[in-house]
């Protein structure tokens, strides 16, 4: 699954940050705050401009400029057990 809310990406049991189509850095939420500079970067850019549009964290539209590391959205995996 794709996702861009923060409350979503917090409760996946794994992210997977990508960065031009490669993958820069895995783990939890927490821990890719704590080692990704990146990631932190763009939660950040995300937090930014929900809390100035007031769009819940949702992606800029076209009516909404783009925060600076927008086209960098973080991948959320579930792994399920059978």
């Amino acid at each position: 699954m794709v996702a861009y809310r923060r409350a979503t990406i917090e409760l996946a049991d794994e992210v997977v940050y990508l960065e031009g189509g490669r993958v820069l850095a895995r783990g939890t939420h927490d821990e890719l705050l704590a080692a990704s500079p990146g990631y932190t970067r763009l939660v950040t850019a995300y937090e930014r401009a929900s809390a100035e549009n007031g769009a819940g964290g949702a992606p800029p539209t076209p009516e909404q400029p783009a925060p600076p590391a927008a086209h960098r959205q973080p991948v959320v995996t579930e792994e399920t057990s059978r």
